[in-house]
Protein backbone atom coordinates (compact mmCIF):
# COMPACT_ATOMS: atom_id res chain seq x y z
CA UNK A 1 0.00 0.00 0.00
CA UNK A 2 1.43 3.43 -0.95
CA UNK A 3 2.03 5.30 1.94
CA UNK A 4 -0.15 8.67 2.55
CA UNK A 5 1.77 11.67 1.93
CA UNK A 6 0.79 15.49 4.20
CA UNK A 7 0.15 16.86 0.94
CA UNK A 8 -2.55 14.52 0.06
CA UNK A 9 -4.60 15.34 3.17
CA UNK A 10 -8.01 16.60 1.71
CA UNK A 11 -10.65 16.85 5.14
CA UNK A 12 -9.59 15.77 8.27
CA UNK A 13 -11.04 16.17 11.83
CA UNK A 14 -9.08 16.95 15.13
CA UNK A 15 -11.28 15.92 18.64
CA UNK A 16 -14.55 17.07 16.56
CA UNK A 17 -16.83 17.78 18.96
CA UNK A 18 -20.62 19.13 17.79
CA UNK A 19 -23.85 18.70 19.02
CA UNK A 20 -27.28 20.40 17.94
CA UNK A 21 -28.41 23.21 20.32
CA UNK A 22 -31.22 22.08 21.19
CA UNK A 23 -29.74 18.59 22.67
CA UNK A 24 -27.73 18.10 25.82
CA UNK A 25 -26.29 15.14 23.96
CA UNK A 26 -23.50 15.51 21.44
CA UNK A 27 -23.65 13.97 18.38
CA UNK A 28 -19.84 13.67 18.10
CA UNK A 29 -17.41 13.50 20.84
CA UNK A 30 -13.26 13.82 19.76
CA UNK A 31 -14.02 12.37 16.59
CA UNK A 32 -10.75 11.87 14.10
CA UNK A 33 -11.12 10.51 10.74
CA UNK A 34 -9.04 11.45 7.57
CA UNK A 35 -9.98 11.54 4.08
CA UNK A 36 -6.90 11.34 1.20
CA UNK A 37 -6.42 11.67 -2.57
CA UNK A 38 -7.68 8.68 -3.99
CA UNK A 39 -9.33 7.08 -0.77
CA UNK A 40 -12.55 5.31 -1.06
CA UNK A 41 -13.72 6.11 2.24
CA UNK A 42 -16.57 3.68 3.59
CA UNK A 43 -18.58 5.47 6.64
CA UNK A 44 -21.41 2.72 7.80
CA UNK A 45 -22.16 3.48 11.41
CA UNK A 46 -25.62 2.51 12.30
CA UNK A 47 -29.28 5.00 11.74
CA UNK A 48 -29.19 8.32 13.67
CA UNK A 49 -25.50 8.02 14.88
CA UNK A 50 -24.61 11.31 12.95
CA UNK A 51 -22.97 10.30 9.10
CA UNK A 52 -25.04 12.69 7.27
CA UNK A 53 -24.73 15.40 9.99
CA UNK A 54 -20.83 14.53 8.87
CA UNK A 55 -21.36 15.32 5.65
CA UNK A 56 -22.92 18.74 6.32
CA UNK A 57 -19.91 19.47 8.63
CA UNK A 58 -18.24 19.02 5.93
CA UNK A 59 -19.57 21.25 3.63
CA UNK A 60 -19.88 23.87 6.00
CA UNK A 61 -23.44 23.62 6.58
CA UNK A 62 -22.96 23.73 10.65
CA UNK A 63 -20.33 25.72 12.00
CA UNK A 64 -17.68 24.09 14.17
CA UNK A 65 -15.66 25.30 16.82
CA UNK A 66 -11.52 26.61 15.84
CA UNK A 67 -9.48 23.82 15.05
CA UNK A 68 -11.54 21.09 14.90
CA UNK A 69 -11.97 20.47 10.63
CA UNK A 70 -9.72 20.79 8.32
CA UNK A 71 -9.39 21.11 4.56
CA UNK A 72 -5.99 20.16 3.67
CA UNK A 73 -4.28 22.33 7.11
CA UNK A 74 -6.68 25.06 6.81
CA UNK A 75 -9.32 25.68 9.84
CA UNK A 76 -12.30 25.65 7.82
CA UNK A 77 -13.96 27.77 11.29
CA UNK A 78 -12.07 31.13 9.67
CA UNK A 79 -13.50 30.67 5.94
CA UNK A 80 -15.13 33.79 4.88
CA UNK A 81 -18.70 33.22 3.28
CA UNK A 82 -16.65 33.57 0.11
CA UNK A 83 -14.17 30.78 1.00
CA UNK A 84 -16.99 28.52 2.19
CA UNK A 85 -18.99 28.65 -1.24
CA UNK A 86 -15.53 28.50 -3.36
CA UNK A 87 -14.76 25.26 -1.10
CA UNK A 88 -17.99 23.58 -1.44
CA UNK A 89 -16.99 23.74 -5.37
CA UNK A 90 -14.49 22.01 -5.11
CA UNK A 91 -17.03 18.99 -3.48
CA UNK A 92 -19.23 16.90 -5.69
CA UNK A 93 -22.44 15.54 -3.63
CA UNK A 94 -24.86 12.94 -4.16
CA UNK A 95 -27.39 13.13 -1.89
CA UNK A 96 -30.03 10.41 -0.98
CA UNK A 97 -33.07 12.29 -1.63
CA UNK A 98 -31.71 13.99 -5.07
CA UNK A 99 -32.18 17.48 -4.44
CA UNK A 100 -32.99 17.53 -7.96
CA UNK A 101 -35.77 20.08 -9.84
CA UNK A 102 -38.35 17.86 -11.21
CA UNK A 103 -39.80 20.15 -14.09
CA UNK A 104 -36.31 20.62 -15.53
CA UNK A 105 -34.76 18.26 -18.28
CA UNK A 106 -31.39 16.08 -17.39
CA UNK A 107 -29.38 18.36 -18.93
CA UNK A 108 -30.52 21.70 -16.95
CA UNK A 109 -30.24 19.33 -13.96
CA UNK A 110 -26.38 17.78 -14.24
CA UNK A 111 -25.24 21.57 -15.80
CA UNK A 112 -26.30 23.68 -12.93
CA UNK A 113 -22.63 23.53 -11.28
CA UNK A 114 -21.03 24.72 -14.54
CA UNK A 115 -23.41 27.61 -15.13
CA UNK A 116 -23.04 29.10 -11.56
CA UNK A 117 -19.44 29.04 -12.09
CA UNK A 118 -19.99 31.03 -15.53
CA UNK A 119 -18.38 27.65 -17.91
CA UNK A 120 -18.74 28.86 -21.46
CA UNK A 121 -21.70 27.26 -23.39
CA UNK A 122 -18.97 25.13 -25.19
CA UNK A 123 -17.48 23.70 -22.47
CA UNK A 124 -20.57 23.06 -20.57
CA UNK A 125 -21.74 21.08 -23.70
CA UNK A 126 -18.17 19.14 -24.05
CA UNK A 127 -18.52 17.81 -20.18
CA UNK A 128 -22.44 17.09 -20.40
CA UNK A 129 -22.26 14.57 -23.13
CA UNK A 130 -19.06 13.00 -21.23
CA UNK A 131 -20.65 12.72 -18.36
CA UNK A 132 -24.20 11.43 -20.02
CA UNK A 133 -22.21 9.13 -22.36
CA UNK A 134 -20.42 7.50 -19.16
CA UNK A 135 -23.46 6.85 -17.58
CA UNK A 136 -25.37 5.77 -19.79
CA UNK A 137 -27.94 8.86 -19.81
CA UNK A 138 -27.07 10.32 -23.48
CA UNK A 139 -30.67 9.67 -24.67
CA UNK A 140 -32.41 10.84 -21.81
CA UNK A 141 -30.52 14.43 -22.74
CA UNK A 142 -33.70 16.28 -22.75
CA UNK A 143 -36.34 14.31 -20.86
CA UNK A 144 -38.28 16.17 -18.26
CA UNK A 145 -36.70 14.89 -14.50
CA UNK A 146 -39.91 13.66 -13.19
CA UNK A 147 -40.61 11.44 -15.94
CA UNK A 148 -37.24 9.23 -15.01
CA UNK A 149 -37.18 5.89 -13.12
CA UNK A 150 -35.51 5.98 -9.15
CA UNK A 151 -32.67 4.48 -10.86
CA UNK A 152 -32.07 6.95 -13.74
CA UNK A 153 -32.74 9.94 -11.17
CA UNK A 154 -30.16 8.49 -8.95
CA UNK A 155 -27.77 8.29 -12.25
CA UNK A 156 -28.59 12.14 -12.83
CA UNK A 157 -27.79 13.00 -9.82
CA UNK A 158 -24.57 11.51 -10.19
CA UNK A 159 -23.69 13.38 -13.30
CA UNK A 160 -24.43 16.82 -11.60
CA UNK A 161 -21.90 15.73 -8.91
CA UNK A 162 -19.21 14.94 -10.93
CA UNK A 163 -19.52 17.01 -13.80
CA UNK A 164 -17.54 19.92 -12.54
CA UNK A 165 -14.48 17.54 -11.66
CA UNK A 166 -14.34 17.90 -8.29
CA UNK A 167 -11.58 17.46 -5.85
CA UNK A 168 -13.45 14.25 -3.69
CA UNK A 169 -17.23 13.18 -4.05
CA UNK A 170 -19.37 12.96 -0.91
CA UNK A 171 -22.22 9.88 -1.33
CA UNK A 172 -24.62 10.49 1.12
CA UNK A 173 -26.77 7.25 1.54
CA UNK A 174 -26.95 7.26 -2.28
CA UNK A 175 -28.70 3.67 -1.99
CA UNK A 176 -31.25 3.83 0.19
CA UNK A 177 -34.93 2.87 -0.26
CA UNK A 178 -33.90 0.30 -3.66
CA UNK A 179 -33.06 -3.41 -4.09
CA UNK A 180 -29.96 -4.96 -3.85
CA UNK A 181 -29.71 -4.74 -7.63
CA UNK A 182 -29.92 -1.36 -7.66
CA UNK A 183 -27.43 -1.00 -4.72
CA UNK A 184 -24.75 -3.26 -6.76
CA UNK A 185 -25.56 -0.86 -9.79
CA UNK A 186 -24.82 2.37 -7.98
CA UNK A 187 -21.39 1.13 -5.81
CA UNK A 188 -20.34 -0.14 -9.30
CA UNK A 189 -20.54 3.62 -10.90
CA UNK A 190 -18.69 5.20 -7.47
CA UNK A 191 -16.10 1.82 -7.82
CA UNK A 192 -14.98 2.92 -11.57
CA UNK A 193 -15.04 6.35 -11.02
CA UNK A 194 -12.47 5.83 -8.28
CA UNK A 195 -10.42 3.56 -10.39
CA UNK A 196 -10.53 6.68 -12.27
CA UNK A 197 -8.62 8.50 -10.01
CA UNK A 198 -11.70 10.16 -8.40
CA UNK A 199 -11.57 10.21 -4.32
CA UNK A 200 -14.82 8.90 -2.77
CA UNK A 201 -16.25 9.24 0.73
CA UNK A 202 -19.28 6.77 0.65
CA UNK A 203 -21.77 7.26 4.17
CA UNK A 204 -24.49 4.51 4.57
CA UNK A 205 -25.48 2.39 7.42
CA UNK A 206 -25.98 -0.79 4.39
CA UNK A 207 -23.11 -3.28 5.73
CA UNK A 208 -24.20 -5.47 2.76
CA UNK A 209 -22.66 -2.73 0.61
CA UNK A 210 -19.13 -2.59 2.41
CA UNK A 211 -18.90 -5.73 1.95
CA UNK A 212 -20.00 -5.88 -1.53
CA UNK A 213 -17.35 -2.86 -2.59
CA UNK A 214 -14.79 -4.36 -0.41
CA UNK A 215 -15.05 -7.44 -2.72
CA UNK A 216 -14.30 -4.99 -5.76
CA UNK A 217 -11.93 -2.79 -5.07
CA UNK A 218 -9.76 -1.53 -1.93
CA UNK A 219 -11.13 0.58 0.32
CA UNK A 220 -8.46 2.79 1.41
CA UNK A 221 -9.51 4.51 3.83
CA UNK A 222 -11.17 3.37 7.07
CA UNK A 223 -9.34 5.78 9.17
CA UNK A 224 -12.22 6.99 11.26
CA UNK A 225 -12.17 7.36 15.14
CA UNK A 226 -14.87 8.07 17.01
CA UNK A 227 -15.13 8.23 20.45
Amino acid sequence: MVEKQPHDLLIHSQDLSWGYPWSPKLVFHKLNFWLYKNDFAVITWVSGSGKSTLAKLILGQYQTKRKMLFHGHEDMSRFSDSELQKFRRRIGVIFQDFKLIEWKTVTENVIYPLTIMWHTPLNKMTKLNKILKRLGLHNHKNTIVKYLSWGEKQKVAIARALIHDPEFIIADEPTWNVDNDEKNKIADILIDLHKLGHTVMFITHDTYLKKYIQKKTTISSLQLEKA
